[in-house]
């Protein structure tokens, strides 16, 4: 499952219908026809479900502006984090 603030979530999530496929399916279609993509999703020990069933209208536009915005806002790296001696 792609984490959301990763630096691999462009080549993970390439369009908005991916977003959706990733958040409605647990996968978007484009990773489940690459035979390599395919192997690596199902050798995962944590594959993140498909939330379809769950959704509200509306739920998917806010969930995508939520990530857009996580995105935009996330520290650059090295600032807030802590090194020891």
């Amino acid at each position: 499952m792609p984490s959301w603030d990763g630096s691999d979530f462009p080549e993970l999530v390439k369009s908005r219908a991916e977003f959706e496929e990733w958040v409605e399916r647990g996968v978007p279609r484009r990773l489940e026809r690459n035979p390599l993509a395919r192997e690596f999703l199902r050798r995962a020990s944590l594959r993140m479900p498909g939330y379809e069933k769950h959704l509200e209208p509306g739920d998917l536009e806010a969930l995508r502006a939520y990530v857009e915005w996580l995105r935009r806002e996330r520290l650059p790296e090295g600032v807030g984090t802590t090194t020891t001696p």
